[in-house]
């Protein structure tokens, strides 16, 4: 009898430190896939410029996987975005379960903060992981909205966080083309679509792509909106004669629910505004 109550407390013991976040070892980075993927990492130590690193060698992203499995991490639930702080670094990998995209997570002042906003106290150096391992391609002057979990980390609740953003590009249109919003339907977002109108009031065609993105207006600033998967286009051209017009479709599926404020798609160096209220 002493003995099975022993082992009932040891277990009891056991089952309340996992409960409690006392053992360590988690399995957030449990869909990565390191047999079929490279691993990056993506480094931003002033809040502006990215920088990314790839590597290539199966046996050390095993290694590395490894240690941050080995780690507790204990939900965060009171971290907001307003809690990033540099350096902020970052990793992706392909999947091995049947979500689409890679899998990213991204770490700042001790948490770790997953593609869904979800943190996590993290005690682990990832400043160590630049210099302890040879990384393959290096890839410099990226943008802070480069890094994984963006999205995550640029919004607080209903509002955007500017520093977190990346500064829009100025629009520069073609010559002899105008681009006009003709309608939204936002009533659901993963189904919303932004209608626009291309016109050719030059002499000659006009050849363009299907690339779009939605930016911002935020203290009569734009900024890039991170979406929140992954953007994919079919590298097509189409042509549009002069003197006529076509209109074209673009989904916000891909940027989830949107906060209230000024938008606009961009398009060809154009844009169409709109307001969510």
């Amino acid at each position: 009898m002493k003995r099975i109550i022993a082992i009932a407390a040891v277990l009891g013991l056991a089952l309340c430190l996992c409960a409690c976040g006392g053992v360590a070892g988690n399995e957030l980075l449990s869909a990565a896939s390191p047999e079929t993927s490279a691993l990056m990492l993506y480094i931003c130590e002033d809040g502006q410029n990215v920088r990314r690193l790839t590597m290539y060698d199966n046996d050390a992203e095993h290694e590395i996987l490894d240690k941050l499995a080995a780690v507790s991490a204990k939900p965060a639930e009171d971290w907001t975005a307003r809690d990033v702080t540099m350096p902020v670094l970052g990793l992706g990998i392909g999947r091995s379960d049947d979500e689409p995209g890679w899998l990213y997570a991204v770490w700042s002042g001790g948490y770790l903060i997953m593609a869904d906003g979800s943190a996590y106290e993290f005690d682990f150096d990832f400043t160590e992981l630049e210099t302890a391992y040879e990384w393959g391609d290096r890839e410099e002057g990226l943008t802070i909205g480069h890094l994984p979990c963006s999205r995550a980390l640029a919004l607080d609740g209903e509002e955007w966080i500017s520093s977190m953003l990346t500064p829009a590009d100025e629009l520069s249109a073609p010559a002899g083309i105008r681009m006009t919003l003709d309608y939204l339907d936002y009533t659901d977002p993963e189904n919303g679509l932004i209608a626009v109108t291309f016109t050719n009031d030059g002499d000659v065609e006009w050849c363009y792509g299907t690339y779009y993105h939605l930016e911002v207006e935020l203290d009569r600033e734009w900024y890039e909106v991170p979406a929140e998967t992954e953007l994919a286009f079919n590298d097509i051209a189409m042509i549009l004669p002069a003197g006529e017009s076509r209109q074209e479709l673009y989904h916000t599926w891909a940027y989830g629910e949107l906060p209230a404020g000024s938008y606009r798609v961009v398009a060809e160096g154009m844009a169409a505004e709109f307001v969510l209220e």
